[in-house]
């Protein structure tokens, strides 16, 4: 499932063939549906920002998780977990790299990420080097 995919990204910059093959095999929908389905599964959340965050290293990806509701799911899933501390790490990281262009950006902000961060950040529990990239990620001009 989401650990799955989660792995098959673990890579410092997704390889252009573990892309294509995710895509191929529609394998954001998956991790989208998952969260939906379980949304009160802190591990099925935690898993699958942690996957969405390292589809979003890759552009063609990072629009792709825009697009198929990835960015709401992931705010969801802070929302729905707001003490877990994986999950708020997961997710502030995803929204973080989500934000690397100006129209994921929109989309996050528009979302609610940055204010998910901010308090999860406030609560202490994203590391401080979380919180100060993500945050200065919505400040990239653009």
């Amino acid at each position: 499932g989401c650990g799955a995919l989660w792995n098959l990204a673990d890579k410092d910059a997704l390889a252009a063939a573990a892309a294509v093959e995710i895509l191929r095999t529609k394998g954001i929908k998956a991790v989208e549906q998952a969260m939906q389905g379980h949304l009160v599964i802190a591990e099925v959340q935690e898993q699958g920002c942690g996957a969405l965050r390292r589809f979003s290293d890759n552009a063609a990806l990072r629009v792709a998780v825009s697009l198929q509701r990835g960015i709401e799911r992931v705010v969801e899933a802070l929302g729905e977990h707001q003490w877990s501390e994986n999950v708020q790490e997961q997710g502030c990281s995803a929204l973080g790299s989500l934000s690397f262009d100006v129209s994921t950006r929109k989309r996050v902000l528009h979302a609610g990420g940055a204010a998910a961060v901010k308090e999860a950040a406030l609560k202490g529990l994203i590391s401080k080097s979380t919180a100060d990239r993500v945050l200065k990620s919505f400040e990239r001009p653009g």
